[in-house]
């Protein structure tokens, strides 16, 4: 999800702070794309041409469920889930990745044909495309990452 988007407008919608102390004006989570409000578990779509995330009303997420929707511009994320239970990543795995945190949202990106990742930063969202030679030893050590969308 774009960080960017919300904070903007958590701030827009924030009144002046002044001797009394205002409350904030809460407005719900809204779409990215129609501006409607979204629940709180709502689905997601990659921007391709941005390389962001966006929050996705229900409607709107239908509009791109289908590999071709979306003209090559807006992907639905998928909502499959894995849990790797003899997922291997040791120390020195990590720290070839170079990822300076230890937290990371790698995908697959059609746009460079290579693996990516997204991890937060005190200036937003940072992307880095990691190492070729990293990602296939951590692919070789565990073979479903093949099949990583």
């Amino acid at each position: 999800m774009s960080t960017v988007a919300p904070r903007l407008r958590r701030l827009a919608t924030t009144r002046p702070q002044s001797r009394d102390a205002v409350e904030p004006v809460e407005r719900p989570e809204q779409c990215e794309l129609c501006g409607e409000p979204v629940a709180p578990e709502h689905r997601h779509v990659v921007d391709l041409h941005a390389r962001s995330l966006l929050c996705a009303c229900r409607a709107c997420a239908l509009l791109f469920d289908s590999r071709g929707a979306g003209g090559g511009h807006y992907q639905l994320v998928p909502e499959r889930r894995l849990r790797l239970d003899n997922f291997e990543l040791d120390d020195a795995h990590w720290a070839a990745l170079r990822i300076p945190v230890d937290l990371a949202f790698l995908f697959r990106s059609s746009g460079v044909g290579r693996v990516a990742a997204v991890y937060p930063s005190s200036l937003g969202a940072t992307e880095s495309l990691l190492e070729l030679e990293a990602w296939r030893d951590l692919e070789q050590a565990n073979p479903i990452l093949a099949e990583l969308e």
